[in-house]
């Protein structure tokens, strides 16, 4: 991650980078192909994640640079889901 991208996520939508990682670890999380930009496959990850005592729903933009190696993920961006995203985890875990 360039210096200042988690900076900004944080002053854009009040979300630590580090929350990605929670996300990914979330059991019911829901990982989708989201296009190609450039030559790069870009992935969506929705799922949940304790933050100040509440559970939020959050939506992970990220790509797999080692197309062998689906652990390493470079996080493009994250947001809290939009009502619409967060109903459609909510339905389909709950």
């Amino acid at each position: 991650m360039a210096e200042g991208e988690g900076a900004s996520d944080i002053r854009k939508h009040g979300l630590d980078f580090s929350l990605a990682q929670l996300v990914f670890t979330d059991p019911l999380a829901d990982t989708l192909w989201d296009g190609i930009v450039g030559e790069e496959e870009r992935w969506r990850t929705v799922g949940a994640a304790m933050v100040g005592g509440w559970f939020k729903v959050v939506v992970v933009a990220h790509t797999y640079p080692s197309p062998d190696d689906d652990t390493w993920v470079h996080v493009i961006s994250l947001r809290e889901a939009t009502a619409h995203e967060r109903r459609r985890y909510e339905v389909s875990h709950f």
